[in-house]
């Protein structure tokens, strides 16, 4: 059975006297069969007597602290500490009741004395203390209000939510039943216990009045802990023996038994039957929201201790064997009253380190968390259940200021909140729309740069749709995370790609091989708006085919790649036509693809047909490269054509003299108004000069120069392992294009030597080095006159300006200055802005040494600025130093 059988002779021998029979041993056998109340009296009435029984007053004591009279117990313990009768395991049960009234500093001092004889249970202790002295002024994440108009002096626990009624026991005697009101009770345990159900405040639409759970016949008295499934079809229940005076522990005496029972339309519990695991002392149960798997306490042989935590599962019509949760969950002390809610479990206990008794706790990533103040208090909390539908949950407590032994009170977590970010390319994105799906509309509010505030401390799930003209709708869901807190919630937008435009003409192009006039499948072509930066991506069908989405009058750069052909560049700008057919884009295959490809040469043609192609030469295949070799300038470049006679005959026939080859290794195509980073190509300036060239409406970005292909071809490998992926050999035609260096200073022209033959400094990699150009070229004379490849003139010597030796501290670069939120870091140091291009750099100046710079740069880290960095001038730009 579920409650102990106790002979009537033994209830005699709690109550009356034997013969012969001293008071002591009447005291000492209620103690043992754990009917504190009982010896609390009798110990009582023989101190009364003789206040030197020593042995009565440690007995006492343990009776008030099962009793839950802590002031009482502490007074006991005190006195056999101080006249030397406290037993070792007296200090462990002192320091207990001390750390329950919140005197955590006394308390340690008895874990201390207990330490020599247990130093593993000490130190948990110890421990437990220190951190409630830590933790113990922390504001509390939820608000804590005890239900006045359910507590009573009586005991109330073992709540649930069911329907948003809240259902618990109680030992109260103010409500009687019709029919029976004979309130059922025992010498050991005092009033029994009932289930009582009332609407939730503030959720259920019923006016509020408190009812017994089960009519008169169908009533079972001690039944406690209910929890039904969430299909609502089965519910699990504990019976049980507890007192309202005693507190639940694993060696108080406390006998529970789990009981299961099916749930009808009305509520009424039917078949009600054992569960057939029960053992020991099984119950407190929950039930998964899975409807099938059960999570219940028990004390159990093989557990870890007292009260351990299982799970069992339904598998079909049988229970599968209970299941211990393990070492991480379960300790030396008690673990009960456990709840899941599907993605957390909640649980007490009075071993992990908490505040006092048994606090509440949640597993969060395999570790054991405590839920703060508020919840947990320097008494026992325990019985934590929560309903999100309902946006409450409901504890337990022991602790100061409850109107009985136990009392109910509901927990609202508070303060949480969520910050919508709307982003494309990582970049915001404004003038959006949010507009609210699921959830209260007043919880969404706007913020400056286009960001949303979503208050959560309702804590209902939110469903948002965010939307913006030319993109695809989001929908948005943010749960509760019941916390105290706020997050930030990134939500990434897509652009749009209508198969036909309304708004903007529908612009169409053949993507075609420049060699073979067949349409090329699987083209991809990045579409770069050159107004907004933003980037689209798209491939051509089977038949080449591609259409554009373009905005009325934008204008876009695209980039068309495909494996085995030369990359390309297109301009395209939107007009108010109609349609538009762009007609065909050819690609060039490239040396990798195997193929012969063609560039234009810069002797004059020989003769050709009457077609009147023009004159190409074939270029050898690049064996082992990826690095294909391309012309100079796009908008020079032809469809290959048929060659008629061999291009070096036809030069020996006419006298021309070849003109010498050199070669660069593009690493990157830029808009023409876009900011070059300093230190993105740093890796690169010791393999040649960097330099940009303009051309249309974007500059590239070089290195070189290169007398031989076979250097320029070994500088793109090496590009293309430091990341640069794509880099690829140009032959250079134009003579100034190293000087116009971005990154370093343009190499000085060097004193001519007698034979005339001019020579260049090459880049970091040479040391400073000249190197001999292959053929002496006269210094030119004449102003119209270029100089020949390699040969490079160079711009006059201009006078340095004043060198800035100074460090500065580069806190952040922003295309909308506005954006900028200079409160905390203007205290630090004076702010300054620097523009570069369409950036704005905010910076801190004037740090003569490096140290100074690392350390502001470490504090501006600490403000919320984490990509601050030390930077110096360099030039007419910036390094970073560190």
């Amino acid at each position: 059975m579920f409650l102990k059988t106790i002979l009537p002779a033994a209830l005699l021998a709690l109550s009356v006297p034997t013969f012969g029979q001293t008071l002591i041993e009447k005291a000492d056998k209620q103690y043992e069969l754990h009917a504190y109340r009982l010896a609390a009296k009798s110990y009582e009435s023989i101190l009364s007597q003789n206040a030197d029984q020593w042995a009565a007053s440690l007995r006492l004591a343990d009776c008030y602290l099962h009793l839950n009279d802590l002031d009482k117990a502490a007074i006991q313990y005190a006195k056999a500490v101080r006249d030397g009768h406290a037993q070792a395991k007296d200090y462990l049960s002192y320091g207990r009741v001390l750390m329950m009234l919140g005197r955590y500093e006394d308390a340690e001092q008895q874990f201390k004395v207990y330490q020599k004889t247990n130093s593993v249970v000490a130190m948990q202790f110890i421990k437990a203390c220190e951190y409630a002295r830590s933790n113990n002024e922390e504001p509390s994440a939820y608000e804590v209000t005890p239900l006045s108009k359910i507590n009573t002096t009586a005991a109330e626990f073992g709540a649930t939510i069911w329907k948003n009624n809240l259902i618990w026991s109680s030992t109260r005697t103010d409500l009687r039943r019709t029919q029976n009101d004979n309130q059922k009770s025992d010498l050991i345990n005092g009033i029994a216990n009932q289930l009582f159900i009332a609407p939730i405040e503030g959720v259920s639409n019923k006016p509020f009045k408190i009812q017994f759970l089960k009519s008169d016949l169908k009533n079972v008295f001690n039944e406690s802990h209910p929890s039904y499934s969430a299909d609502g079809k089965m519910v699990a229940f504990t019976r049980n023996n507890i007192a309202e005076d005693e507190r639940i522990t694993s060696n108080g005496g406390l006998e529970i038994s789990l009981f299961l029972a099916d749930v009808d339309a009305d509520g009424n519990w039917l078949n009600v039957r054992p569960y057939p695991y029960n053992s020991g002392s099984t119950g407190f149960p929950c039930f998964a929201p899975d409807n099938k798997t059960l999570y219940f306490t028990s004390n159990r042989a093989g557990g870890s201790g007292g009260f351990d935590l299982y799970k069992a599962e339904l598998k079909g019509n049988f229970w599968s064997e209970p299941k211990n949760l393990g070492s991480t969950i379960n300790s030396q002390g008690d673990e009960i009253t456990p709840f899941f809610d599907g993605k957390t479990l909640y649980f007490a206990s009075d071993w992990h380190f908490g505040f006092g008794g048994y606090d509440i706790f949640k597993v969060e990533n395999s570790d054991i968390v405590n839920l703060g103040t508020g919840i947990n208090s320097s008494g026992d909390d325990f019985g934590f259940v929560f309903d999100p539908s309902v946006s409450k949950g409901f504890f337990v407590s022991n602790r100061k200021g409850t109107k009985g032994k136990d009392d109910i009170y509901t927990a609202t977590r508070s303060g949480e909140s969520a910050n919508l970010v709307i982003l494309e390319n990582g970049k915001p994105l404004t003038d959006t729309k949010v507009k609210v799906l699921q959830g209260n509309a007043s919880n969404l509010s706007t913020l400056k740069g286009g960001n949303y505030l979503v208050s959560l401390s309702d804590h209902k799930t939110m469903s948002l749709e965010v939307t913006k003209e030319g993109f695809k709708p989001k929908t948005v869901k943010i749960e509760p995370l019941y916390t105290n807190s706020s997050r930030v919630v990134e939500v990434v937008m897509e652009r749009a790609v209508p198969t036909q435009m309304s708004t903007v003409p529908d612009y169409s192009a053949m993507i075609t091989d420049g060699s073979t006039g067949e349409p090329l499948e699987g083209v991809v072509v990045k579409m770069v708006n050159q107004t907004t930066n933003a980037e689209t991506e798209l491939t051509s069908d089977v038949k080449g085919r591609i259409r554009f989405p373009m905005a009325k009058n934008g204008s876009y750069l695209l980039t068309l790649s495909k494996e085995g052909f030369v990359i390309s560049q297109k301009f395209l700008k939107a007009t108010d036509a109609k349609s538009q057919y762009l007609g065909e884009f050819a690609l060039k295959p490239s040396a990798l693809s195997g193929r012969e490809m063609t560039q234009e040469t810069t002797t004059q043609p020989t003769q050709i047909k009457k077609d009147d192609k023009k004159e190409v030469k074939k270029v050898d295949t690049l064996k082992d490269y990826s690095i294909p070799v391309i012309p100079s300038s796009t908008k020079d470049r032809k469809e290959p054509q048929q060659v008629k006679a061999d291009t070096k005959t036809d030069e020996k026939k006419e006298g021309k003299k070849n003109t010498p080859s050199v070669f660069a290794v593009q690493i990157a195509t830029l808009g023409i108004n876009d900011v070059l980073s300093l230190n993105k190509f740093e890796d690169l300036k010791k393999d040649g000069n960097l330099y940009s060239l303009p051309e249309n409406k974007i500059k590239k970005v070089r290195l070189g120069v290169y007398k031989t292909k076979e250097e320029a071809i070994a500088a793109a490998k090496k590009a293309n392992t430091l990341g640069f992926n794509g880099a690829f050999v140009v032959e250079e035609k134009n003579e100034q294009a190293i000087a116009q260096n971005i990154f370093m200073p343009s190499p000085q022209p060097v004193k001519p030597e007698s034979d005339n033959t001019t020579k260049i400094q090459k880049g970091t990699a040479d040391k400073g080095k000249t190197v001999e150009s292959p053929t002496k070229v006269t210094t030119p004379t004449k102003p119209k006159e270029m100089p020949q490849p390699y040969s490079v003139a160079l711009p006059p010597k201009k006078a340095p300006a004043a060198e800035d030796k100074t460090y500065k501290v580069r806190i952040a670069a922003m295309k909308k200055p506005e954006w900028f939120d200079d409160t905390k870091v203007s205290k630090l140091w004076k702010v300054e802005k620097v523009k570069e291009g369409d950036l704005t750099i905010f910076i801190m100046d004037g740090f003569k040494t490096l140290e100074e710079a690392k350390t502001m740069k470490k504090k501006v880290k600490e403000s919320g600025y984490p990509d601050a960095k030390v930077i110096q001038k360099d030039g007419t730009s910036f390094k970073v130093v560190d």
